[in-house]
């Protein structure tokens, strides 16, 4: 059983469905076969061995329906079975072997082994014997019918693990889609909420601020106090705006901007505070790649993340422009000490933050606006050392020329 990602219900049902069909199959087969022999009246010993055969691969099939779990007995019985039909001679051979395509097909989805080629292998082989046990073939004919079958079921085979390979990215990339969608709905639900905190801490901190100045207009004032409390009140403002930011809608004014030249502006104003340390702009196309997207979100979001890695950044950090036909990526990487694998979630929620000062809201922010504009950002480890954080949005925010 394929472990990793064939516990899905809807794969479970898909091999229920197998073990009903095969069921189904199995007991009509055998009450036509019973039908056709007494209105014939032909009960032979002969007739007799076959029906026995389609009795108990049926009584087998049945009895599979009441066992949930796959293991590979269950396509070995169906080989056994099917090459016990041909052997007893109940219809032309040609078409019952065409039923070794099922077991061959869907072993390869529900085993995970190396082994499962032995299915193809063993059908060709068993089915070799029975044509040469019948007497009725020269030695060309069996080879031309085993090359023919032989080409069926491992071409089966080979289809059936490029359908399971398929399947299993589906089903990935479905989980993927469905965490991304749950984590989507939290900081939405955290926007709601950041709006009213924001506007009842707004008033009072207003108050603060206007008692500060008044006690600064004071002939003999404690500095000190001032100074902290100025300081104080500034970290507060900056948490207030930011969380402002955070919590209302993105600007409905959007304008049309040059994603090289906004994140050129960011550098350059970013270099001033952190003149000791590289930055390498890497832009991997030709073309000029311009947006129509709101202005101050989108410079708020990329700036946030640049300056974060420039934060953390050792020596030098690097940022890389891409496109592709739907998508416009922006990856930048520090040479920092990087992420804490347990932390490559955390760091996108409010207030968390691993430096001594700062909101801890900048990146929730730049979450934030890449999942409004349709895109999404996300952070890894760099196998070199450092951070490397994606943010992507769709080309549909590009404009038409």
């Amino acid at each position: 059983m394929k472990e990793n990602w064939n516990n899905k219900s809807f794969l479970r049902n898909f091999f229920l469905y197998y073990k009903v069909s095969r069921a189904v199959f199995a007991l009509s087969l055998l009450l036509i076969f019973i039908s056709i022999s007494y209105m014939q009246k032909d009960i032979t010993f002969h007739n007799s061995f076959s029906i026995l055969t389609l009795f108990i691969y049926t009584a087998v099939a049945i009895l599979s329906l009441f066992y949930q779990k796959e293991n590979p007995f269950d396509f070995i019985l169906d080989i056994i079975f099917i090459s016990a039909l041909i052997k007893s001679d109940i219809f032309y051979w040609d078409y019952v072997s065409i039923l070794y395509l099922f077991p061959i097909f869907f072993s390869t989805l529900f085993i995970d082994r190396t082994y499962t080629i032995l299915f193809p292998l063993g059908s060709l082989i068993i089915y070799g014997a029975n044509l040469n046990l019948t007497g009725n073939y020269s030695f060309q004919e069996i080879a031309l019918k085993l090359f023919l079958n032989g080409v069926a079921f491992f071409s089966i085979y080979f289809a059936g693990k490029a359908f399971e390979i398929k399947l299993k990215k589906q089903s990935n990339y479905i989980l993927k889609l469905e965490e991304e969608k749950k984590k989507s709905d939290v900081f939405k639900r955290l926007y709601h909420i950041s709006a009213d905190l924001a506007h009842e801490l707004k008033n009072p901190l207003a108050s603060i601020k206007a008692a500060v100045e008044l006690l600064s207009e004071q002939k003999k004032p404690n500095e000190k106090l001032l100074n902290l409390l100025k300081k104080e009140t500034g970290r507060l403002a900056n948490i207030i705006n930011d969380f402002l930011m955070l919590s209302r809608p993105l600007d409905m004014q959007k304008s049309e901007i040059s994603v090289i030249e906004m994140i050129l502006s960011i550098i350059d104003t970013i270099k001033v505070i952190h003149p000791n340390k590289k930055v390498k702009l890497e832009i991997d196309t030709k073309n000029d790649i311009r947006l129509v997207v709101p202005y101050k979100s989108f410079f708020s979001a990329i700036s946030n993340i640049i300056k974060n890695s420039f934060e953390w950044a050792q020596k030098a950090v690097t940022i890389k422009i891409s496109e592709n036909d739907n998508t416009v990526s922006i990856v930048i990487k520090d040479d920092g000490p990087g992420i804490k694998e347990s932390n490559t979630e955390k760091i996108f929620e409010p207030f968390y933050t691993a430096k001594k000062s700062g909101s801890g809201l900048g990146l929730t922010i730049a979450k934030r606006v890449a999942i409004e504009l349709g895109g999404n950002l996300s952070a890894i480890n760099n196998s070199e050392g450092g951070a490397i954080f994606i943010f992507k949005i769709p080309k549909n925010q590009e404009i038409k020329r």
